[in-house]
């Protein structure tokens, strides 16, 4: 792409934005419009300028409010740049804009999934050791925030990080003992 084509696209995106912003009162052109970006020709005749419209019940009114009134958008905005032939302009829907919208939506129902299973999975997980879901360590964390002690909070963070180092005796095996029998080890 040429750097001059550059140039004109998004000297005709900007200039367009403000025609449609400020000297645009058809009431046809409902909702927040935005130009998205220009598709100039090689040879500058013409321009395919591509809008999004919020909300979408209103795209094909809109779209043919703009294709009503290029003539009168092209003279606005001939008046406005410095070209020697402005190219002759048509409007079209971004069809980018949706794409991108349905891969958030799915890529949001993706993660929202394997959060719900990785939840499951640690619940299972849980009832599998005989674990209750609530920790107490977090239990007592909970309760020493809520009444402002902080070093309550920080004892409690400390046990924890004990018990995942195995430094104290946990419950279901008293004596510190391994799963492979030898005292103080770990796997």
């Amino acid at each position: 792409m040429s750097h001059r084509k550059e140039q004109v696209e998004s000297t005709l995106t900007r200039v367009i934005s403000q025609v449609l912003m400020r000297e645009m009162s058809d009431p046809r052109l409902v909702g927040m419009i935005s130009i998205t970006h220009v598709d100039a020709s090689p040879d500058l005749r013409q321009a395919k300028v591509y809008v999004s419209v919020l909300p979408e019940k209103y795209e094909k009114r809109t779209l043919a409010a703009l294709r009503h009134a290029s003539r009168h958008i092209h003279a606005k905005v001939s008046k406005r740049v410095a070209l020697r032939m402005v190219p002759h302009l048509d409007f079209g829907i971004d069809p980018s804009i949706k794409k991108q919208a349905q891969i958030e939506a799915a890529i949001n129902e993706g993660m929202s999934r394997e959060e719900e299973e990785a939840l499951h999975d640690v619940n299972d997980q849980n009832d599998v050791n005989g674990v209750d879901e609530i920790n107490p360590i977090h239990e007592l964390a909970e309760s020493a925030t809520a009444s402002g002690s902080a070093s309550a909070v920080e004892a409690g963070l400390e046990e924890e990080n004990k018990v995942k180092r195995g430094e104290v005796e946990h419950k279901n095996n008293p004596g510190g003992v391994s799963a492979d029998g030898e005292d103080g080890e770990q796997l």
